[in-house]
């Protein structure tokens, strides 16, 4: 039974990076829009209202477990999105989706040192495929040396890697809805806090802006942390951000379709070395 549940939650981690990698185009349009900063509160908070109002019958059974551990996960939630937008302001979006990807080998790293986790030999090698392919997918030729935002970037990979470290450990002992409304409503108080300071206002969002809006607050916030929460409580972290991986291989389908943007005879090298070490990592199933 169990492994019938890993089987659809890989089926699931999947979806998730299906609409993450469409967020890509979505979100880039509603920035032209909306203040970064102000668009994540206003992004987080949306889909804190929609995941409370989904689970309000079990408000009841909420306790200081499921409060304390989503508050630590949001923490790690914001702080991923936070640096990920600031390191934009340094370096190329190419270049942030590479160094975003170190996630995926920070995971089973940060899971031994913490956690003792270590992944199967069978799993390592898919994930280094992964690795691989990532690179050759999304890394820009001629971009220069290591800078401020390369480093911001950085920060984000890894706490992202904490953020599905966290959900992975944390399912266990408190209610996987519970922390999907905590951890999603606590980084969005993190970004309120933090929202004075560097934010502003939009002069008038257009229909496309407030869509927009709409779209990363139901679809790719609150349907998508619910379903990776979900899923996390049948498969280690390490398989979930191989899985995850597969985002930046539907961000180039949706790119090309949205913007004719084609890709280079290594970009689909990459593609097919990332399904390669998903594929890998299946084999047993």
């Amino acid at each position: 039974m169990r492994s019938r549940c890993g089987a659809q939650a890989d089926l699931v981690l999947a979806l998730v990076a299906f609409i993450w990698g469409l967020s890509f185009v979505v979100v880039k349009l509603a920035l032209e829009e909306f203040p970064p900063l102000l668009f994540l509160s206003l992004r987080l908070t949306l889909a804190s209202a929609i995941l409370a109002l989904y689970f309000r019958r079990r408000w009841r059974e909420l306790d200081g477990h499921s409060l304390k551990y989503g508050s630590l996960i949001g923490l790690f939630l914001f702080l991923g999105f936070a640096l990920q937008t600031l390191g934009l302001k340094g370096t190329t979006p190419s270049k942030s989706a590479f160094i975003t990807s170190f996630s995926i080998l920070l995971v089973p790293l940060l899971g031994w040192f913490l956690f003792r986790l270590l992944p199967s030999v069978q799993t390592a090698l898919g994930v280094s495929l992964a690795l691989v392919g990532m690179f050759l997918l999304t890394y820009p030729t001629g971009q220069g040396s290591f800078n401020r935002g390369d480093v911001l970037t950085l920060g984000c990979a890894g706490a992202f890697a904490l953020h599905i470290l966290a959900i992975g450990h944390f399912t266990r002992k408190a209610s996987f809805a519970h922390l999907a409304v905590v951890q999603i409503a606590s980084a969005a108080v993190f970004s309120w806090a933090v929202w004075p300071f560097s934010g502003g206002f939009p002069a008038e969002p257009t229909v496309r802006g407030w869509a927009s809006l709409l779209f990363a607050g139901i679809l790719a916030t609150a349907l998508a942390f619910f379903l990776q929460n979900w899923a996390q409580q049948f498969v280690s972290a390490t398989r979930t951000g191989l899985m995850l991986s597969l985002e930046p291989i539907f961000a180039a389908l949706v790119s090309f379709a949205w913007y004719g943007e084609r890709l280079p005879p290594r970009g689909f090298l990459g593609g097919a070395l990332i399904v390669a070490g998903i594929l890998l990592s299946e084999w047993r199933r």
